[in-house]
């Protein structure tokens, strides 16, 4: 359209479907969590599924728009696990996460070396044992 002549604004109604927004603002934060997992572990992230179980080295607690996750660094994947609390393991720890069809989650630490018998804590549904 040469210029100089009259334009009419284009009218057009959408109407998304109710919590369209909210499901694309999660996506779009999930994608944006799993790529800077990604990047800073080398390696793809994947959520542990209700009912698996993982053994890895436990990387720490990843704090999201979406919530606390448990970080878990296993041989071919990064595997994360929704949490309420942060086990009290240290970072480098071995060990085994479980995640139950309830929606719990127990972090066990696996011993590499024989030091007696662990202690248990329980928090918030997670079993943390050193």
């Amino acid at each position: 359209m040469p210029s100089g002549q009259n334009r009419r604004p284009i009218r057009a109604a959408a109407r998304l479907l109710p919590g369209a927004i909210h499901r694309l603002a999660h996506e779009e934060r999930a994608a944006a969590a799993d790529q800077k997992l990604t990047e800073r572990h080398g390696r793809p992230v994947v959520e542990l599924p209700q009912g698996g179980s993982v053994t890895g080295t436990y990387q720490g607690v990843e704090t999201l728009h979406g919530g606390k996750l448990a970080v878990v660094l296993a041989e071919e994947q990064v595997f994360v696990v929704p949490i309420r609390r942060g086990p009290k393991i240290g970072a480098g720890t071995t060990v085994e996460v479980r995640r139950d069809a309830n929606h719990g989650v127990s972090v066990e630490a696996v011993a590499t070396t024989s030091r007696g018998t662990g202690a248990q804590m329980y928090l918030d549904g997670l079993l943390a044992v050193r």
